[in-house]
C-alpha cells in the first residue's frame, strides 16, 4: 500500500489484538508479516477474569477494568496510551490485589469530552471511579 492509497481496512482494526491498522500498514507490501512489536502487543488483552465497567463520574464515562481481590491498586497510563498497556502487570497483581485499570478521559474507550484534561480533573475522575467501585481513595474519609 502506498502513502496515497486509501486504506482497505474499514474500520481500522486494533493493533492490541495482533492485527494491523491502516497506520501500521503505511510503507508495507501485501503479504508482509507483523513486526515484533505488533506480535508483542497481541498479548495485551485482559483475561475474562477482569470485569469491564463504564463508570459515569465528573460528567464523563470512564471505561475501567477490574480484576482480582485484596487491597486495591490503581494503574494509570500516560498520554497517548490506554489501560491496555498494564495487562501483564495487572494480571500479575490480581493474584493478591484488586487491580483497577481505567482509561483516562479522552483516551481508549472512555468518553471524549472537549476539556478537563488537567491533572486535578483527572484525579477527580479517578476518585469517582474508586467511589463507584466502593473503594475509598486514600485521604478521602
Amino acid at each position: 500500500m502506498s502513502m496515497g492509497q486509501h486504506c482497505p481496512t474499514t474500520p481500522p482494526v486494533c493493533a492490541y489484538q495482533g492485527k494491523m491498522t491502516c497506520e501500521s500498514m503505511v510503507g508495507r507490501q501485501e503479504g508482509d508479516h507483523p513486526t515484533s512489536m505488533e506480535n508483542e502487543m497481541s498479548g495485551f488483552t485482559f483475561p475474562n477474569s477482569f470485569k469491564m465497567h463504564e463508570i459515569s463520574t465528573n460528567s464523563v464515562t470512564i471505561h475501567t477494568r477490574v480484576g482480582g481481590a485484596g487491597p486495591a491498586v490503581v494503574l494509570l497510563h500516560g498520554y497517548g496510551e490506554t489501560g491496555d498497556m498494564w495487562v501483564p502487570l495487572a494480571v500479575d497483581l490480581a493474584r493478591d490485589h484488586t487491580a483497577i485499570v481505567p482509561d483516562l478521559r479522552g483516551l481508549g474507550h472512555s468518553s471524549k469530552p472537549t476539556g478537563g484534561f488537567d491533572k486535578k480533573t483527572q484525579a477527580s475522575d479517578v476518585a469517582g471511579v474508586l467511589a463507584a467501585l466502593g473503594r475509598v481513595p486514600a485521604g478521602y474519609g
